[in-house]
C-alpha cells in the first residue's frame, strides 16, 4: 500500500499542534483559569455542534470510501483504484482516520468551553441525573 500525499497527510500534519494545544486550554478551562461569558459559549457550542455533524456525516460513508473501485481489470486501473482507497481509509494521513482524529479534537474543544464557561460540572450532574432517571424506568 502506498502512502497518502498531498491534502490528507497535511490535514493530519497540520492536525497534531492543534489537538496539543487544545488539550492546553481545556486544562485551562477545567483548573478554572480560563473563563467565558455564557453568550461566547453559546456561540462556539453552535459552531462545534455543526462542525461535529458534518464530521459525523463524513464519517458516516466511511463504508463507501473504504471500497474497491473500478477503472478496469488492468495494470493501470488497479493501481487507481487502490491509491485512491488508500486516500480514503488507508494509513495515518489517510481522510478517514484524520477525520476520525479530527472528530475527538472537536470533542475536546466542545468540553473546554464548557469548561470556561463553568457549566462543566453542571452538564455532568444533568447527565448523571438523566441516567439515573432513565435507569429508574428500565428498573436497572
Amino acid at each position: 500500500m502506498t502512502e497518502p500525499t498531498g491534502f490528507a497527510v497535511a490535514a493530519a500534519a497540520g492536525l497534531a499542534p492543534v489537538a496539543q494545544e487544545v488539550a492546553a486550554v481545556k486544562a485551562s478551562a477545567q483548573s478554572g483559569t480560563l473563563k467565558m461569558t455564557e453568550d461566547a459559549a453559546r456561540y462556539l457550542l453552535d459552531s462545534l455542534a455543526e462542525a461535529k455533524r458534518t464530521v459525523a456525516e463524513l464519517l458516516g460513508q466511511r463504508y463507501e470510501l473504504d471500497a474497491p473501485l473500478q477503472f478496469g481489470a488492468n495494470f493501470v486501473g488497479r493501481a487507481m483504484s487502490d491509491r485512491l482507497r488508500n486516500a480514503a481509509s488507508g494509513a495515518v494521513g489517510a481522510a478517514i482516520p484524520v477525520l476520525d482524529d479530527l472528530s475527538r479534537v472537536l470533542d475536546d474543544l466542545e468540553t473546554t468551553v464548557l469548561a470556561a464557561a463553568g457549566r462543566y460540572t453542571a452538564v455532568n450532574e444533568e447527565a448523571e441525573r438523566k441516567l439515573r432517571d432513565a435507569k429508574k424506568r428500565l428498573g436497572i
